[in-house]
């Protein structure tokens, strides 16, 4: 039987797993998808910053966001409530952010 390892003696399922992104490392990638710098995120600025952080479907991604944390139901996250999106997009621990 043969075991695949990646460091020297250790079982590939014992790997170190690759962590995600800081919540800091979020919030400034969401703040920098802010296009029109009115300090909202919109639909489609939610959408854009999906896509970077890698999301298969970044819609659903943006729908489940904005249902996480656009408190007011504006269909926008203000810096009010761009902490519960940070939150919510730690938890699927996306590893890194393209620049397409």
């Amino acid at each position: 039987m043969t075991i695949v390892t990646n460091i020297k003696g250790v079982p590939a399922h014992a790997q170190p797993q690759p962590r995600g992104l800081s919540k800091e490392q979020l919030r400034k990638h969401f703040l920098e998808c802010d296009a029109d710098h009115n300090e909202l995120l919109s639909r489609a600025e939610l959408k854009q910053a999906f896509r970077k952080l890698g999301a298969v479907i970044p819609a659903f991604r943006t729908w489940e966001g904005l249902r996480c944390a656009d408190a007011n139901n504006d269909g926008c996250v203000s810096r009010d409530e761009l902490e519960a999106l940070i939150d919510f997009a730690y938890k699927l621990q996306y590893t890194s952010i393209s620049n397409k």
